[in-house]
């Protein structure tokens, strides 16, 4: 069986999480209140702040981008909210995609290679369908960058905020 593939260790916090993501802590707050919102935030309670990974990271920029691109908040939180599953799936290497084929039912998220071609088996035929691709690869290089930035600027910083 392969060895889960693990994201990097490090944590943070809704306000820095924000600027990592380039999005207004408060948007994001009402958008995680919104009915049909952000679904997939990490977890907190009473008086803790919410802490986010690498992972929720790459899913919080997915549904800030696709919002910013006009996607309804339920279908911008659908995509990133699947991206994070898949995420957290037991994979011995991250794919470098994840294929969404635009069919009747959108939340399909395939692995992928980079090469990898954009067709799909439906009903026994093989047809080829627009899809939405979201590339892991660049993505997560992109987060990682703003991550060890954040952390490395805090690493020096004491006190409260």
């Amino acid at each position: 069986m392969p060895q889960k593939f693990e994201p990097i260790p490090l944590r943070f916090r809704t306000k820095l999480a924000c600027e990592i993501v380039d999005m207004d802590p408060l948007r994001l707050n009402e958008a995680i209140a919104a009915k049909d919102g952000y679904k997939c935030a990490p977890p907190t309670r009473a008086g803790r702040a919410r802490e986010f990974g690498e992972f929720d990271l790459i899913a919080l920029f997915l549904f800030k981008f696709l919002t910013n691109l006009g996607y309804p908040q339920s279908l911008a939180s659908m995509y990133a909210c699947t991206v994070l599953d898949a995420l957290k799936a037991s994979y011995a290497v991250l794919p470098d995609r994840f294929d969404f084929p635009l069919n009747p039912f959108p939340d399909t998220c395939l692995p992928c290679v980079a090469n990898d071609p954009t067709t799909f088996t439906h009903g026994g035929n093989l047809v080829s369908f627009a899809t939405i691709s979201f590339n892991i690869t660049d993505l997560r290089a992109e987060i990682q960058e703003r991550m060890n930035h954040i952390a490395n600027r805090e690493r020096n910083t004491f006190g409260d905020e």
